[in-house]
């Protein structure tokens, strides 16, 4: 059930990073969203082991 908790906040964040990522100027919003799907898939694997 946490988990469940847990996937709803990072989406709700995620919502919210891409909104912020999306006022950015063109290179940063890339890294940016490069860097939080990578932080997003570290995150799963680590969840799952």
């Amino acid at each position: 059930m946490c988990s469940l908790y847990f996937i709803a906040f990072m989406v709700f964040v995620g919502i919210a990073i891409l909104i912020f990522l999306s006022m950015q100027p063109y290179p940063y919003n890339i890294i940016f969203c490069a860097i939080y799907l990578i932080t997003i898939l570290a995150l799963v694997l680590w969840r799952k082991t």
